[in-house]
């Protein structure tokens, strides 16, 4: 499928320093847990990055590089400021390990808690908090962390695993409230409002149930009222999907964010193959049945949406019925998540009907609410298959 969206990958050197802006100040952060002296180290990590361009001898590797230099720059400005992290939170022997329910590696590298976590981190000890830095974040192997910190692999590792038992006790207890809205502490069975903002309106944070390995359910409060009585931006669960679909799907994850991508690149996969076919598998028995691009009869749809292009397919076997619209299938598309990582409120235009190379195609264009920048799918009208633009 082809997306309007291009960018050129011969960067300079300061264009790529641009681009790693945003890396910098989140890293610097978490380093120092002082997030307001954050874009002043950044922006010194990027001006001693200029000084030293001539030593960059792998520019595949700048990313590295450039976290190197970081590190010194934070390191520096802490002696400098003498800081230990204020209050500390404890960090005791206990040798248990965290409940296999919350997995830090999982959640670190979610960008929607990194405000979040730089609060957490900040009320570890300097040490403690340097270590989990350096494994969940910098994603360095323990050899590495263990001679920049000058300790033992045993003693990097039980400092990690008491590092981790703190974090989760942080997120329980004091930061609790702000945990729940990640999805990190709670019922995430019971409705509440996720991180995550509507693709299609931009105007509301979606509300989530979500029950590992048991179903998924998203839905926009803002789009629920212009489209009553309903609508989901994802919905898995038995009466569509059978239970070792679901455990494959959603039994290891824990929060929303993983769980929704998860779905939609599965998804994808799934019509993809049907459009090309014309047959779709049930997802809960197997059977393969025809695809249809009408409304789905029996199916509590809004009004609103009935017209709108979506392929659905009734299973002749179980009746469970399987429906997407035009646009969850251009958001499952991999560049179209990848704009919404970089664009997080969106906001989906009205589908245009063009001809193209004499065939009619539905045009899908999302913008982004906070800029110019829009990203464009392309499908042919007739199948709802995939085209590419010129």
């Amino acid at each position: 499928m082809s997306i309007a969206l291009h960018i050129d990958d011969a960067l300079s050197f300061e264009e790529r320093c641009a681009a790693e802006w945003p890396r910098l100040v989140g890293l610097c952060s978490r380093i120092t847990g002082h997030r307001e002296s954050a874009e002043d180290l950044a922006q010194e990590t990027l001006t001693e990055a200029w000084r030293l361009r001539d030593r960059l001898t792998d520019p595949a590797g700048m990313d590295r590089w450039l976290s190197a230099i970081a590190r010194n720059v934070c390191r520096r400005w802490m002696r400098s400021q003498g800081r230990e992290g204020g209050r500390l939170a404890a960090v005791d022997d206990a040798h248990a390990e965290p409940a296999d329910a919350w997995d830090l590696e999982v959640e670190l590298e979610r960008a929607e808690l990194a405000a979040l976590l730089d609060r957490a981190l900040a009320l570890l000890p300097a040490d403690t908090r340097a270590g989990l830095i350096a494994r969940y974040i910098e994603d360095l192997p323990l050899e590495e962390i263990a001679a920049r910190l000058g300790s033992s692999l045993g003693a990097v590792a039980m400092r990690l695993q008491r590092g981790r038992l703190a974090m989760r006790r942080l997120l329980e207890s004091e930061l609790r409230a702000e945990a729940a809205a990640y999805g990190l502490a709670g019922d995430t069975g019971a409705w509440q409002e996720t991180r995550i903002w509507c693709p299609f309106c931009g105007m509301a944070r979606l509300h989530g149930s979500f029950v590992p390995g048991d179903h998924l359910h998203l839905r926009c409060p803002h789009c629920c009222r212009v489209h009553p009585p309903g609508f989901n931006v994802a919905c898995v669960s038995g009466s569509n999907t059978s239970r070792d679909d679901l455990q494959r799907l959603l039994g290891g994850i824990k929060t929303f964010r993983p769980a929704l991508n998860r779905i939609l690149g599965v998804t994808l996969d799934h019509y993809r193959a049907a459009l090309a076919a014309g047959t779709l598998l049930c997802r809960r028995c197997g059977t393969p049945n025809p695809v249809r691009f009408e409304p789905p009869e029996g199916l509590d749809h809004p009004a609103t949406l009935r017209d709108e292009p979506q392929v659905h397919a009734r299973c002749a076997n179980c009746g469970a019925i399987a429906h997407e619209a035009l646009k969850h299938l251009a958001l499952q598309l991999p560049e179209v998540r990848a704009f919404w990582r970089a664009h997080p409120r969106t906001r989906l235009l009205p589908y245009q009907m063009v001809e193209h190379a004499g065939t009619d195609v539905w045009l899908t264009t999302f913008e982004s609410l906070s800029g110019s920048e829009a990203v464009t799918v392309a499908a042919r009208a007739t199948t709802l298959e995939p085209i590419p633009l010129p």
